[in-house]
């Protein structure tokens, strides 16, 4: 079979003879080849991107030129470069802002729609921490995790208190401190907000696997015992 200038991104090729077949101008990216002879075959000019090849037989298999046995070894001398992945030229900082913003972008846009318009800037954090806790929360803890001042974050709880989405008492073992509490409305928005944020936990599962999710929870979860560290241990 003869392949010419045309789309085959993601394609799946199982048990499947594809000996001495020519792929020319091809866009294979993450393509799967599976229980598949490819011997013979020759792979010119095209994008093999994240391509999954598994239980074939490669004998005499070219890509650009180059039989795939040197290349499932060392890269030729004269081999180009390759191109350096953009996540690994961004900052690591730039980056988790970034993919932090994928879920607020998603939760705001559920919230509107649904008429939960009015949470002003903070106030997904507050409402999503109280229904993830499932209890009610000092004050004091949201002020320190938001890590803004005692003035704002009371300026914060006012607004959604006024807006609806929460109530406040005083803390029966301590006058000095208040709990806040989520109102019908809060928890409504907080099952909106879950909702999205889910959505955007099964697609990053559909592109890296449960097993990548885990791997990057590890990563985010050393990220910030560093941040809890002593002092002295950090940078």
């Amino acid at each position: 079979p003869i392949f010419e200038s045309t789309q085959l991104a993601k394609a799946r090729f199982t048990d499947v003879d594809l000996h001495a077949a020519r792929f020319d101008d091809v866009n294979l990216t993450e393509a799967t080849f599976s229980n598949v002879s490819l011997a013979g075959a020759v792979f010119d000019d095209i994008d093999f991107s994240n391509a999954v090849i598994t239980n074939a037989k490669l004998d005499g298999m070219t890509i650009n030129g180059i039989p795939v046995a040197g290349l499932l070894n060392d890269p030729p001398r004269n081999a180009p470069p390759a191109e350096t992945p953009w996540y690994d030229i961004i900052a690591i900082p730039a980056l988790l802002r970034h993919a932090r913003t994928t879920y607020g972008v998603a939760m705001r846009k559920a919230l509107e729609d649904a008429g939960f318009d009015d949470i002003p800037g903070n106030g997904l954090y507050v409402i999503g921490g109280l229904a993830l806790g499932a209890g009610d929360a000092p004050l004091a803890e949201l002020i320190r995790d938001l890590r803004i001042t005692k003035q704002a974050a009371g300026q914060l709880v006012d607004t959604l208190v006024t807006r609806g989405y929460l109530t406040r008492s005083e803390d029966p073992q301590d006058r000095r401190r208040q709990i806040v509490t989520l109102t019908d409305r809060g928890h409504a928005a907080a099952a909106v907000q879950g909702n999205a944020r889910a959505r955007i936990d099964a697609l990053l599962a559909e592109r890296i696997g449960k097993v990548g999710v885990g791997k990057f929870r590890k990563v985010l979860a050393a990220l910030i015992a560093i941040g809890h560290a002593p002092h002295e241990d950090t940078p």
